[in-house]
C-alpha cells in the first residue's frame, strides 16, 4: 500500500509500483492522502488502468508494463513520458502506434514516437473520464452520420461523469460553440441542468454567473447548420431505428439561427427531436455506459418550474436556493483531440444506405423551448 510519508515524485511512483508491487486495487487516485500531486495521481490512475486485467503477479509488473500489447493502445503516452528515465529499456527500439489505428507509412518510431504520444498524451481530469470512442461504432443511427475526426470531452456532474464525443462534421458551428465554452471555461461557473423532463429531453447551458452569461449572450446567436438526420414525419423512424438516439446532443432554440449556448441532450430515443427544428440538429453523443447511466440518475423531479430569466439575472445561487435538488454540471475538459471515428452499422442497423434527400420537412413535434 503506497502511504504519504513515501512523498512519492512521478519518476519515484513509477519505480515504487514495478519494484514493490502494492495492491492496486487498494489505493484510489482520488485518495489525497496517498498522493503528493494530482499530477502523480493522474499518473498512477494510468497506470493502474492499464494493468487491469494483465498483471497476473506483483513480480511481473516490469514485463506487463513494457509488453508489445501495452504499448499498441492509448496506454503507451503516460508510460513512456513517466517511466522513460526511470526504467531499464529501451525505448528507442520500441515501437509506438496511436489510438485504434495501425501505424501510417513512414510513421516515427524510437524516441520520436516516444515523443509525439507524451504530446498527445490524454488527461484524465475526473474519475470515470474515458479516452477512447468505440472503435468503429456500431451504435445504432437512423442513417450513416458524416464521417470524421471527433474531439473528446468529459463534464463532471453532480449526477456523475458525462463523456461526450464533440463531432464536428455533423454540426460545424454547433460544435465549436460548445468547444469554446469548454475551454472558456464556461462549465466551471456551475452550470444548471435546470429544465429536465424524464424519459425526454434535459435542457441546459445557462452560466452559474450572470456576468458569464452577459458576456456570451454579447456574443449573439449562431447561424443553423445543416442537418444529416431524415426530416418531416416519414423520417421519424425508419427499419425500427428512431430519428434521435438517447444521448444526442443538440441546441435548444425559438426559430431559424437561434442558437446561443442552451444545449439539449436527449434523455431516450425519440422519434420527434430533429425533425424540423433547425437547432436540434446533433453535434455530438454521450457515450460510455456510466455516461449513460448519468443521464438516468439527473433529477427530473422539478420538471419545467425552473426559471430561465431568474437563472440568468441571479446565477447558480437562485436555483441552489429554490430547487436544491436540481443536478449541475460543475466542469468540462477536452480530454482529446482528433480522435479516428468511423461508423460500422450493427447487423440489426438495416439503415445503412437511407439517402435523407427523401425525406421533407414537416414535423409538428414540440421542441426544445
Amino acid at each position: 500500500m503506497i502511504r504519504k510519508s513515501y512523498n512519492l515524485t512521478s519518476k519515484k511512483l513509477v519505480q515504487h509500483l514495478i519494484s514493490e508491487g502494492p495492491d492496486l486495487e487498494d489505493v484510489s487516485a482520488t485518495d489525497e492522502d496517498v498522493f503528493s500531486s494530482k499530477k502523480d495521481a493522474s499518473i498512477f490512475a494510468w497506470l493502474q488502468q492499464a494493468t487491469v486485467g494483465v498483471a497476473d503477479s506483483h513480480s511481473h509488473w516490469h514485463h506487463h508494463l513494457f509488453s508489445d500489447s501495452l504499448f499498441d493502445s492509448h496506454r503507451q503516452a503516460p508510460l513512456l513520458r513517466s517511466a522513460s528515465s526511470v526504467l531499464p529499456v529501451d525505448l528507442a527500439s520500441t515501437t509506438a502506434r496511436p489510438v485504434g489505428n495501425s501505424p501510417p507509412s513512414g510513421a516515427p518510431v524510437g524516441n520520436a514516437a516516444a515523443a509525439a504520444a507524451a504530446a498527445a498524451q490524454p488527461t484524465i481530469p475526473f474519475a470515470g473520464c474515458l479516452t477512447e470512442i468505440p472503435f468503429p461504432d456500431r451504435r445504432k443511427h437512423i442513417v450513416p452520420p458524416p464521417p470524421g475526426n471527433v474531439t473528446i470531452v468529459c463534464c463532471n456532474t453532480t449526477a456523475g461523469v458525462l463523456n461526450i464525443e464533440v463531432h464536428p462534421t455533423w454540426a460545424p458551428i454547433g460544435a465549436g460553440r460548445f468547444l469554446e465554452m469548454v475551454r472558456d471555461d464556461f462549465f466551471r461557473t456551475r452550470v444548471p441542468l435546470f429544465r429536465a423532463l424524464r424519459g425526454f429531453l434535459i435542457q441546459f447551458g445557462l452560466a452559474g454567473d450572470p456576468e458569464v452569461h452577459k458576456r456570451y449572450h454579447a456574443k449573439g446567436n449562431l447561424q443553423d447548420d445543416p442537418t444529416w438526420l431524415p426530416l418531416g414525419p416519414r423520417g421519424r423512424s425508419v427499419g425500427g431505428i428512431t430519428r434521435y438516439q438517447k444521448g444526442y446532443l443538440g441546441y435548444a432554440g425559438a426559430g431559424k439561427n437561434s442558437r446561443g449556448t442552451q444545449l439539449i441532450v436527449a434523455l431516450a430515443n425519440n422519434k420527434f427531436l430533429g425533425g424540423g427544428c433547425p437547432w436540434e440538429v446533433p453535434w455530438g453523443q454521450v457515450f460510455g455506459e456510466e455516461s449513460l447511466a448519468t443521464l438516468d440518475r439527473i433529477y427530473t423531479g422539478y420538471g419545467e418550474k425552473v426559471s430561465q430569466g431568474k437563472i440568468m439575472n441571479r446565477g447558480i445561487a437562485y436555483v441552489e436556493e429554490e430547487f436544491p435538488r436540481v443536478d449541475v454540471i460543475t466542469d468540462c475538459r477536452v480530454v482529446r483531440e482528433d480522435v479516428a471515428w468511423r461508423w460500422r452499422p450493427a447487423a440489426d442497423n438495416t439503415n445503412a444506405d437511407v439517402d435523407i434527400r427523401q425525406y421533407r420537412v414537416g414535423d409538428k413535434a414540440p421542441a426544445a423551448r
